[in-house]
Parts: C-alpha cells; structure tokens; sequence
C-alpha cells in the first residue's frame, strides 16, 4: 500500500473493490442487478464516512493519516495492528450504513438523499435491460417497484458488510467479538426504528419524552458511534476497561449527533442535509427537538401549523426556534460532549483520542451553526 495512501482513503477503496466484485458477478446473471450494487457503490463513495472513521479509531489508526508499510514498525501509531483487517472492517461499518439509510429512505419516503434522488425514486428509470420492457401502468405500480427494488438493495447492502467483515483477515477469537458487536448494533437499530415507526402514529399522551429519547439512542448510537468504536479497539486488542469507555464514549457521541440531525431536520436547508427540507415536520416525526418544543406554551400554535391542508414550515420553523427547543437541544448535546471529553482522559492510545475529540469540536461548530439560523 503507498505511503501516500491515507487510512480512510484504503478503507473506501476495500469498499469499491468489493462493490465492484458483487456488481460484476450480478451483471453475469442479469445486468439490471448490477445496477443495484452500482448504485449501492456510489452511496458509500458519498458521506462524511463517521463510521469508518471510528472504526480506524477504535483500532489506534488515524483515518486522515497516511497508510505505514511495515505494520510492525516500533514508529507505527499501534505496533501489531492488521492495517488491512482494519481498513476493511472499517468499510464494512459503511456499507452498514448504506444499508440503513436505503431502507430508512423507504420508510421516510424520502425523495432525495445527499442531493440526488434515493434508490426507490431512480430505480423505475434506472432498473433496465435491453429487450426488457417494465409494465409500470400506474404511480402506484411505479412507487411500488422502486420500493422493493430498494428493500432488497439494503438488504444486500447490509449482509454485505457481514461478508467483508468475515473476509477481513482479522484473528479467529476477535473476528467473533466484532461480529457480535455488529450484530448487536444491527438489532438496536431494527428495534429502534420499529419504535420510531409506532411513534410516529401513536396517540402523542401514550409517548413519553423518554421513549423517543430510547428509540432515537437505539436507531442511531449503537452502529454509528459504539459499534465501530468497539469493533475497532477489539482488533487493537483493547481490554474491557478501554471498551467500557469506548462504550460510554459511543453512547453519548450517538444520542448527541441524532439531536444534532434532528435540528437539521427542523432548521437544515437542503444543501446542508442533503434531504427535502422540513421533512421530519412535514412526517410529523416524533423527535427531542419537538419534544422539547411540545414543553412550551407555543405547542398548539405549531400543532395548528402542522395540521393545515399544506402544512406552513416556515412559521413552524419560526414558533418551533421561539419554544427554546434549539437552545435545550443545543445544552443537552454540549452536556454530552463535554462527559466525552471527560472520559477521553482514561483513553490509553492518543490516536484513538485525537479522532473523538475531532469529532467534538465538529458537533460544538453544529451546535453554534444550528442555534444561530434558528
């Protein structure tokens, strides 16, 4: 591997070749299935790459760092590290995450996702063949076909990075706990999202503040933050005190970074999220941003907003930044920076540290951003 090479830029390109491999041998049976894996290939080139970037972490390696040939040099950020295991697991933590978002677009019916259309909106145009004619007489049809091709293009996303985690070459014993882990995140992310689903219908006296907080935590802090953190510091080989902090340093790095996008989902243009505007009001998703906004006396004013024929954002925008929500959001997500940054003291590797406290830095810079368009 070039010395020239940085770690995050050889995981994304373990990512291509295996996207690329699984595309090729679909375009041998049928070559609109390549389609499926071209299009799943292009999302994980996009992206800030957050999972990836923890998974390097977690194994002492900085993603922005350039790749060091002799692994077990004394001059290496952590002797002994299987930089490539590394690199691909990192990748797997992406394709994960493409996975997530491929179905999390279905559910949301999200027409737009960083900017482009999402795989169920392009898939009718883009899901051809030659000498293939799709009988799509009706919308209905037409959305249907993009949502299943979708269902299965996450599908197969997911158990892809289960595959490149196997593949990765890493030791026998911390291949099983890294499986587990993920394994584990995949769980808390279905069990959150069913949660959010119900919410999302649910009478709003049955769904406590405390309930959405458990089902935003389950859906987004287990395979964002904790799991490429751990899977990361068991290829290290980390002890359980380490990975206890990893844990609780995960935890509240995930639960902060959902509140941040759920300001975005309030506050964010397009360009900056990549998404419709004003989606998660237009849903009547329940999140900690309009839980705290719910608190306020401005409530039936913007559950009168919502309620109309065209629901009128912008004035929900404006009551929603009048109720305080953006301020209490912003608080509870410095609180929970600033315990990270507690807990980056009993971190032993300070690789692994400078990654999260760049990560601060960067949700603090949210915050400030957040709280001053609102």
């Amino acid at each position: 591997m070039s010395a020239n090479v940085t770690h995050l830029a050889a995981a994304m390109a373990q990512l291509g070749a295996f996207t690329e491999g699984r595309s090729s041998a679909a375009e041998d049976l049928n070559t609109a299935a390549g389609t499926v894996w071209d299009g799943i290939r292009r999302m994980g080139e996009e992206g800030k790459h957050i999972r990836a970037r923890l998974a390097l972490a977690g194994a002492r390696l900085d993603p922005d760092a350039h790749v060091i040939e002799v692994v077990h040099d004394d001059a290496a950020p952590c002797p002994g590290v299987d930089q490539e295991a590394a690199h691909r697991i990192a990748a797997a933590f992406d394709l994960l995450h493409v996975g997530f978002l491929i179905h999390d677009d279905v559910i949301d019916e999200d027409p737009i996702r960083r900017g482009i259309p999402t795989v169920h909106a392009r898939a009718p145009r883009e899901f051809q063949r030659p000498g293939v004619t799709l009988r799509l007489p009706t919308d209905q049809a037409t959305r249907r076909f993009g949502e299943s091709i979708a269902i299965v293009a996450g599908d197969s996303a997911i158990t892809g990075a289960y595959r490149m985690v196997i593949d990765s070459g890493a030791e026998p014993r911390a291949l099983v706990d890294i499986l587990r882990v993920m394994d584990d995140a995949v769980a808390a992310t279905a069990l959150g999202e069913i949660l959010d689903i119900e919410y999302s219908v649910a009478s709003s006296a049955d769904i406590t503040s405390d309930d959405v907080a458990l089902a935003s935590s389950l859906k987004t802090s287990a395979y964002t933050f904790e799991a490429p953190l751990l899977a990361g510091a068991l290829l290290a080989g980390a002890d359980d005190a380490e990975l206890a902090v990893l844990g609780a340093i995960g935890e509240r790095l995930g639960s902060a970074f959902q509140i941040l996008d759920d300001l975005d989902g309030v506050f964010g243009s397009t360009d900056q999220t990549g998404k419709a505007e004003g989606g998660d009001l237009l849903e009547g998703r329940r999140t900690m941003v309009l839980e705290f906004a719910r608190e306020s006396a401005l409530w039936p004013r913007i559950e009168a907003a919502a309620g109309e024929a065209v629901p009128d954002v912008p004035l929900m925008r404006e009551l929603i930044a009048r109720s305080g929500a953006p301020e209490r959001a912003g608080d509870v997500v410095l609180r929970k920076v600033g315990r990270v940054r507690e807990l980056m003291g009993e971190l032993p590797h300070p690789v692994t540290g400078a990654v999260i406290g760049r990560a601060c830095e960067s949700f603090e810079h949210r915050v400030e951003r957040i709280q001053g368009v609102a």
